[in-house]
């Protein structure tokens, strides 16, 4: 059997009833060794997307923050396809996420939500100046040093992980989107000590990308499969 698609890196012995964001890792880390290539090429389709849509001039930044989201969501069922079935199915993957549009919308806005915090870090940290050039896409007049500039992108990242399971319960488990908020915050409190770990490491690892872009390559599949690992446990967890 694929290794990826036997589904045995999410543990099946007797498990504590709170998670630990180190079990997630670790399933992570297996998941991802299982097929790296096929794992990073799907995870890095969510930047690739969002670089291109940040090309367009003047409003770039804005569309690249309400549609990449649509990118990450297909991400997530393609490995999650990948996983059950063996292949990750990407036109099947995109009709699930079209026929989910519109809880999804909702998760955007939350999204948008989350870039809007990190354009007020921005404006904190360096004047309302800097937050316009974060929104316009301004180079030129985006004067932050990369210290500030990770501190920005780790806001984000932090702020994000609370989230984290409301994705999969909109995408996967066909809820709709005020019954996947509330099963997020159920989740997130039951584990809460493993979601704030996580969302630590992700904005140390977000914000280390302003000194080494390159670690996108590790971040981005990890980070995939970290979040389909801890969706995979603690709905494991429910089902005991």
């Amino acid at each position: 059997m694929d290794r990826l698609a036997d589904t045995r890196f999410i543990p099946v012995s007797p498990a504590p009833a709170r998670a630990s964001a180190y079990g997630w890792l670790r399933d992570a880390v297996r998941l991802w060794r299982a097929h790296p290539f096929g794992v990073t090429g799907v995870a890095v389709v969510p930047i690739v997307f969002e670089l291109l849509f940040q090309l367009v001039p003047g409003v770039g930044i804005v569309a690249s923050k309400l549609l990449t989201p649509l990118a990450t969501a297909w991400s997530f069922a393609a490995l999650d396809a990948r996983v059950r079935r063996g292949a990750y199915a990407p036109g099947a993957s995109a009709g699930l996420v079209l026929s989910r549009w519109k809880p999804l919308l909702g998760l955007i806005a939350l999204s948008f939500g989350l870039f809007c915090v990190q354009c007020a870090v921005a404006a904190w940290l360096g004047g309302p100046a800097q937050a316009v050039a974060l929104v316009t896409g301004d180079l030129a007049a985006f004067t932050l040093g990369r210290a500030e500039i990770a501190v920005v992108f780790a806001s984000g990242a932090l702020l994000g992980t609370p989230l984290m399971f409301a994705l999969p319960r909109v995408l996967l488990d066909g809820l709709g989107l005020r019954a996947a908020l509330l099963d997020n915050l159920r989740l997130v409190r039951r584990h809460v000590h493993a979601v704030i770990a996580i969302g630590l490491v992700t904005a140390g690892a977000v914000a280390s990308v302003v000194y080494a872009p390159w670690v996108m390559l590790i971040i981005l599949p990890l980070g995939l499969c970290t979040g389909y690992a801890a969706y995979r446990d603690v709905d494991r967890r429910d089902a005991r």
